[in-house]
This record gives structure tokens, C-alpha cells and sequence, in this order.
């Protein structure tokens, strides 16, 4: 900073100035990430928040609060229990519904709450972890305004959270052919594949093709692959037989001494898949 009266400098000029950005603009937050758009299930989403004033200069301070919140834009997700969020109703003076313009008595979704840490010289991590697939409305807020007004990345974001991987143990059975079918006549039960959040896979990357294992042996795929191996038998409690399960499309397992039965897995509009097979003798099946 130079001082001068008729071109001379006066003592000490010029000076060294050190001029610091003003307080942390809400409008001129950029926020980055994947976080911002797309997670799956159980994952640790995460991005940067980077604090500037209204001036966009970068701040080299601490010290803001940001507010993470997911919204789940499907009221239906608050009829079942689930382990990372909540569902309640706008009440007066709730801050998380006058963030998003909800009225009081209005049924909120399910709302999960992140988190957001300084990392230093004005640059913020956040992160958040969703069980519940879905599309979300992600809310970044300071002071009680969007984050990145002012930016291309403005808050709030509508966010993707895909289904986990394929889980044996959460996936389901049902229809008539799971209790009950005729000898001699087609029955057929349904596959619902889901993750271990009991997200179904109907529009994540394991709604998958269902194949039929004739040997349990060989029921063997890759973690997060495309395909599901299912090995199926059923054990009659008369005769106390196991009766293999072959799949139509392949060569059987007729070298044995019992007949298997045979099936076949068909995909279903839904992401699930049809097992249609055929029982040979009468009687009580597990």
C-alpha cells in the first residue's frame, strides 16, 4: 500500500496491507462432490463445502455451522421402521420444515441428518450415510439459507440413493406356488431380490437375471456381479426325500437315484423374478 504527497513517499511507505475476507455469504458457497447427487445404500457419501464471502474471496477461517439434511420425497418410506432417519410431523417454529416451505401438520418425509467438519483454510467436509433407497431433495444450509445460491451449484439437490448390493438373507418369497401347488400342474413363486436394508433391486444395478444352480456346488458368482445363482430342493416330510431342483434350460441332475424337479426363472416387470417348476408326488414340502 504506497502513501505519497507530490510523487514521494512518506515514511514507512509503502506498506504491507493484509486484507481478509468478510463473513462467510451463504450465496457464494461452492459446494462439490458426488455426494451432491447420487449414493447407494450404506455408503458414505461425501463432497467439499468451501466458505467465501459476498465478494467470493476464499475464507482461511473456521467456525460456520452447515446444516445437512435428506429429505426422502416419498411420504410412503415413514411406514416402516428405519435404522437413519425419522418421521414426524411439522409442528410450530420447526426449523427442518420452515427450511423447506412445509406447513404446519404437514407429515414430513424421511429426513436424515449429515454431518460438516472444517478441514482448514475454509474448507468444510461433509458426509452423510442413507439405508432407504430413493430420490431425495439434499438441503445444505447456513444461517438458515441455501448453500451456493450464487454458484452453478445451488442447494437444494435432488439426490439418487440406488439399492445396495444383492443380500440372500433380506431378499423374499411369495406367491401361491410358495404354499401350496398341484402335481402335474405349472406352479410358480416370485423372487424379490433386495439389499440388506430390504431396498428392492427393481431399479438399481442388481435388478438381475436369476440363474438356476443344479449342484449347490456350483452356485458360485462374484460379489456385486449382475447375476444371482439360486440352488433350490425341496424335502418331503413323508418320505423324508430332498428332491434336487434342475433348470429346464439345463442338462438336469437325472444321474441320481431321485427325479429332480424341474424349474425355470423367468425376470418379472417389477425386478423380481418368476421360478415356474412342477411337483411329482403329493404331500407336504419344506
Amino acid at each position: 500500500l504506497a502513501v505519497s504527497r507530490t510523487s514521494m513517499h512518506i515514511m514507512g511507505s509503502p506498506f504491507r496491507a493484509v486484507i481478509s475476507a468478510d463473513v462467510t455469504d451463504p450465496g457464494t458457497v461452492m459446494l462439490t462432490g458426488d455426494g451432491l447427487f447420487r449414493t447407494a445404500a450404506g455408503f458414505n457419501a461425501s463432497g467439499k463445502i468451501q466458505v467465501r464471502d459476498a465478494f467470493y474471496n476464499v475464507r482461511r477461517v473456521g467456525g460456520d455451522v452447515f446444516n445437512v439434511l435428506a429429505w426422502h420425497k416419498d411420504t410412503r418410506q415413514c411406514t416402516r421402521a428405519v435404522p437413519d432417519g425419522e418421521c414426524l410431523v411439522c409442528t410450530t417454529g420447526d426449523a427442518d420444515c420452515v427450511a423447506i416451505g412445509a406447513t404446519i401438520g404437514y407429515y414430513k418425509p424421511l429426513v436424515v441428518r449429515g454431518h460438516a467438519a472444517h478441514a482448514g483454510i475454509g474448507l468444510y467436509n461433509f458426509s452423510y450415510v442413507l439405508t432407504v433407497s430413493g430420490t431425495y431433495k439434499l438441503h445444505m444450509m447456513l444461517g438458515g439459507a441455501e448453500a451456493g445460491t450464487r454458484t452453478f451449484t445451488r442447494s437444494p439437490f435432488t439426490l439418487s440413493n440406488a439399492a445396495g448390493d444383492l443380500d440372500p438373507r433380506a431378499s423374499t418369497v411369495s406367491g401361491e406356488g410358495a404354499g401350496l401347488a398341484t402335481v402335474q400342474e405349472e406352479a410358480s413363486l416370485f423372487l424379490e431380490p433386495r439389499d440388506k436394508f430390504g431396498n428392492d433391486l427393481s431399479d438399481s444395478r442388481d435388478s438381475t437375471q436369476v440363474n438356476l444352480c443344479d449342484e449347490k456346488s456350483s452356485c458360485v458368482g462374484s460379489k456385486g456381479g449382475t447375476t444371482a445363482y439360486v440352488f433350490m430342493s425341496f424335502f418331503h416330510y413323508g418320505s423324508k426325500v430332498t428332491y434336487p431342483v434342475a433348470s429346464k434350460a439345463g442338462n438336469g441332475n437325472s444321474g441320481g437315484e431321485v427325479t429332480p424337479i424341474e424349474a425355470e426363472a423367468r425376470p418379472y416387470k417389477t425386478g423380481s423374478t418368476v421360478i415356474l417348476f412342477t411337483m411329482n408326488d403329493v404331500g407336504k414340502y419344506q
